[in-house]
């Protein structure tokens, strides 16, 4: 058996124990780092302006002869895609069903205050003619939230090139089925979601700049119902559950786009 004399046993003892002190260091400055990281302004300050635009029923809403609804819609549907092209709208969407009947669409503009929102809003034909009225809401968001409009041209490039349709003309269907959840408290209800076996999967989240804890969280689901059924088994606090429509590119963002 090999044996260490006394004095070489003694120094390997004092070096191991450096090794450990200085290892349990590490790790509390590590951990230290963690916790200044997961701050409320840490958070904060990782996130980008963004206002969100409820489009609702105006006081003109299905007034106007057939050809002339035809046209306001067209227009409606051109400037929101000559938004999207200026990249300042980043996400929209019509909602399905929703709990507010007067609930129409939404709309995600990368814009850092509710003015600029509501210049933007008033653009749209529909807005011009009464069929809607624009609400704006400040929100705090993932930065990741832009690449949706690099995922769209990625989405209709990949269709042109397999010899797809135009839009319209028989091609496959660019748009599919969410749940867009208000939660009073969002942290909550996306850390209910976090626990749940079988929840859907975060697309994006956000949280509200004007209501301190709120905030939105749209799901890769399709029933608003069981949604509701599983938040509320969950102990997600206060929620509203709507169904709503957006484009499939939605799916493509990363997992930071629903981290608040």
């Amino acid at each position: 058996m090999f044996t260490l004399a006394p004095a070489a046993a003694s120094a390997l003892r004092t070096r191991l124990l450096g090794l450990v002190v200085l290892a349990v260091a590490c790790l509390t400055a590590g951990c230290a780092a963690c916790r200044s990281d997961s701050t409320p302004a840490a958070r904060d300050a990782a996130l980008a302006p963004f206002v969100l635009v409820y489009l609702k029923s105006g006081p003109a809403s299905g007034s106007g002869t057939p050809d002339e609804r035809r046209a306001m819609f067209a227009g409606h549907m051109a400037n929101m895609q000559r938004l999207a092209a200026e990249e300042r709208l980043v996400i929209a969407g019509p909602f399905a069903k929703p709990r507010d009947k007067t609930w129409r669409g939404l709309q995600l503009f990368d814009v850092a205050s509710v003015d600029e929102a509501q210049a933007l809003a008033a653009t749209d034909p529909g807005v011009i003619a009464g069929e809607f009225i624009a609400q704006c809401v400040p929100l705090r968001a993932s930065p990741t939230l832009r690449q949706t409009l690099r995922l769209e041209r990625e989405m209709e490039a990949r269709a042109q090139s397999a010899g797809a349709p135009p839009r319209g003309e028989g091609a496959p269907p660019t748009v599919r089925a969410y749940v867009l959840v208000h939660a009073a408290d969002v942290e909550r209800a996306l850390g209910a979601l976090a626990r749940t076996p079988g929840a859907p999967r975060v697309v994006w989240a956000a949280r509200r700049a004007d209501a301190p804890g709120a905030g939105l969280i749209a799901l890769d689901a399709e029933s608003a119902d069981a949604v509701a059924t599983l938040l509320k088994d969950a102990d997600a606090g206060a929620c509203d559950v709507d169904g709503w429509w957006s484009t499939v590119s939605l799916t493509g963002l990363p997992p930071e786009a629903g981290r608040v």
